[in-house]
């Protein structure tokens, strides 16, 4: 006997099921709404959303979903769970090459793409950050302004605050934000701190400087006091730092120069920086302005990845001329950064692959070649400065969709059939009255991609 369910029905004030007099015994089985994946909101430049603005550079939202679901039939599969969970997916390597495969052209004409992990990447940057701060040393901020004046009773003379301030911040810890190649979200961890309040004597007309010198012997400090890191939620310092491309950080291995390479770098010192979750009693816009002037300052930045434009493989094809940067969330919750490539090309308008998982569960990158390149350039070229009779040539493909092939021009390959497992002293066997040698023509041979690895 098969049971069938649904369709379900719900009282949208009550959350009631109105399928049937009862729920059933089943029914408390069932999870009604499983949110397994990240909401990834958008708000569009559209009529309705002019002049929305926002206080701060996180907000709150509340959403509210009408959801429609229908159930899998699994009752002609043996297993023990009724429901499987489809939100996350896993992502193996056969499942990537057989897309790969069914897709042909999935780079859509970009040269080469280079996948980047998340996870790997704030790696490395945990790498420079401790060359450059020492292991287990953290980045300390200092920075002070001046604001007010405020009345100074009992006397005529105002006095301006002069907040001066330390943070320690822990490792930057880089999150990808989907479809942006251009910047990237960073939060440090407050792990402790202090501010100390000054005040010196200024005259009525006085306005405050964008800097104090917190040396000035006029300013009278109060004792510091500690900034409390242990609330909850903890304090942060986050960021939205860009993603730029600066030539000349890393010495090339084949140029041995810094002229051909180009980094992908979080460059600090254009960031956008807000204190979380501290409460410091001061001006927090002019402290955010104080703590991003110090970055600048303080050149602040961390290599994400490196593209050497020189010709390290003697192919041109092969030899980058131009790159774009894409992020990418997919279905096996990766944060994936795409450096498209372009080197024979002129580079595409479109920054996507036809590629759900580029990078396969267990791997950290990958690179993925165009296969106009993988044959024109590698196979053709190579195979026919080998020195044999067989010459071959590539097959374009005559669209942007297919994959390029390449196919044998000229050439035969000769060999000898052995009989001796099969001759007898009675009989002998030969391919002809001149010998066993056989000759095959080759010609039109074609040589064209597989799913085997």
């Amino acid at each position: 006997m098969q049971r069938r369910l649904g369709p379900y029905e719900y009282d949208i004030a009550t959350g009631a099921a109105k399928f049937g007099t009862t729920t059933g015994a089943f029914a408390d089985k069932i999870t009604q709404v499983t949110p397994f994946s990240r909401w990834i909101v958008r708000l569009p430049d559209s009529v309705t959303n002019a002049g929305l603005a926002f206080e701060d550079i996180t907000v709150d939202l509340v959403l509210t979903f009408s959801i429609t679901a229908l159930r899998v039939d699994l009752s002609d599969v043996n297993q023990p769970q009724l429901f499987q969970a489809r939100g996350v997916t896993d992502a193996p390597l056969d499942a990537t090459i057989d897309q790969m495969y069914q897709n042909q052209a999935t780079l859509k004409q970009w040269d080469a793409v280079l996948n980047l992990l998340e996870e790997p990447v704030n790696a490395f940057i945990k790498d420079q950050h401790d060359k450059r701060f020492g292991p287990g040393t953290p980045m300390t901020v200092a920075a002070g302004f001046a604001q007010g004046p405020f009345p100074n009773p009992p006397t005529t003379a105002h006095s301006p605050r002069s907040p001066s301030f330390e943070i320690v911040l822990d490792v930057p810890l880089m999150q990808f934000n989907v479809g942006q190649g251009s910047s990237v979200s960073v939060t440090q961890a407050v792990t402790s701190g202090s501010i100390t309040i000054g005040s010196f004597a200024v005259p009525d007309d006085w306005t405050p400087p964008p800097k104090v010198d917190l040396n000035d012997p006029n300013i009278h400090w109060r004792k510091p006091k500690s900034i409390d890191v242990n609330t909850d939620p903890k304090p942060v310092l986050q960021a939205s730092v860009p993603l730029s491309s600066v030539k000349g950080l890393v010495v090339s291995p084949v140029s041995k120069d810094k002229s051909t390479t180009h980094s992908v770098v979080l460059d600090f010192t254009q960031g956008a920086f807000n204190l979380k979750n501290m409460d410091l009693q001061t001006d927090n816009a002019r402290l955010n302005l104080q703590i991003t002037n110090w970055f600048a300052n303080n050149d602040v930045q961390y290599i994400v990845n490196t593209v050497d434009f020189s010709d390290a493989t003697t192919l041109k094809a092969l030899q980058p001329t131009s790159f774009l940067l894409n992020v990418l969330h997919t279905n096996s919750m990766k944060n994936i950064l795409q450096i498209f490539i372009a080197t024979v090309s002129n580079p595409p308008n479109n920054l996507t692959i036809n590629v759900n998982e580029p990078i396969p569960d267990g791997y950290h990158n990958s690179l993925m070649i165009n296969t106009k390149i993988m044959f024109n350039d590698i196979f053709v070229q190579s195979f026919n400065q080998g020195g044999t009779n067989v010459q071959v040539e590539t097959v374009n493909p005559g669209n942007d969709y297919g994959s390029w092939q390449a196919r044998a021009k000229q050439g035969a390959v000769a060999g000898a059939v052995d009989f001796s497992s099969v001759n007898t002293k009675t009989s002998e066997y030969r391919v002809s009255s001149a010998g066993n040698g056989l000759t095959w023509d080759i010609t039109g041979l074609t040589f064209s991609r597989s799913k085997q690895f």
